[in-house]
């Protein structure tokens, strides 16, 4: 029975993959120490080898989660042996799909999770993977927490994270459109559905002060005019 063979380059390809990262681990014992970034897992001393979508920049994963197209990035860390990268510790390069594993002593390679990430916002609740259908009020704003926050007539908003797989919400992405319900809602990948949480309640008014009586001002003592003098009857 014939049997299925991997082609020479596919297998040098998966070679290279678990050589770089038996050294990611091994750079974790050597002491490199990668940040965490909610959504994404990282490898110490591996980076990425393919072109890039931006860099070198500070605050890579930010600008990856405003990519949809964006699957990983580097970042530099203090701990690089390599002297070319010097100039730009703290910096980074986010990148598409299309790299290659490698290994480079110092380096953090991050390499966004499959679950949708929807980051938490305070005075909100959220829905993963979540729309609420109509509803919209006005479109889409870069900061749809204070747009929502400052209408009285919104109940929350919907974010579309950089996890978006609709190519019709490719260039919302970082955006959000408030909302006046909060249902209906569709399952849509890599949309988050955010809800306003009732605010804490008015305090209790104070009692009303009970009216105080006047005090009394003593009626004035009239006193009774003296009686008339007698006067004696003049002599005639």
């Amino acid at each position: 029975m014939a049997g299925s063979f991997l082609s020479p380059t596919t297998m040098i390809k998966v070679l290279g993959i678990f050589v770089a990262l038996a050294f990611g681990n091994l750079g974790r014992i050597r002491g490199t120490q990668c940040p965490d970034a909610p959504g994404y897992t990282y490898r110490a001393d591996i980076d990425f080898d393919g072109p890039a979508l931006a860099g070198p920049i500070a605050n890579p994963d930010a600008d990856c989660n405003l990519r949809w197209n964006c699957y990983v990035y580097v970042l530099v860390m203090p701990y690089i042996t390599d002297p070319s990268y010097n100039s730009f510790i703290g910096l980074g390069w986010t990148k598409s799909d299309d790299v290659t594993p490698m290994y480079n002593e110092g380096m953090c390679a991050y390499t966004k999770n499959a679950e949708t990430y929807c980051p938490p916002v305070a005075g909100f609740t959220v829905q993963v993977d979540t729309m609420v259908s109509g509803s919209d009020i006005g479109s889409y704003v870069a900061d749809p927490v204070t747009a929502c926050k400052t209408d009285p007539n919104c109940k929350g908003f919907d974010w579309v994270s950089s996890w978006v797989t609709d190519s019709a919400y490719y260039n919302k992405v970082g955006m959000g459109l408030p909302k006046s319900a909060t249902s209906p809602t569709t399952r849509m990948q890599g949309l988050c559905a955010y809800t306003r949480m009732p605010g804490p309640p008015s305090p209790p008014r104070p009692p009303m002060p009970s009216p105080k009586a006047s005090p009394k001002v003593p009626l004035p003592v009239l006193q009774s005019p003296p009686p008339p003098s007698l006067s004696s009857p003049s002599s005639m």
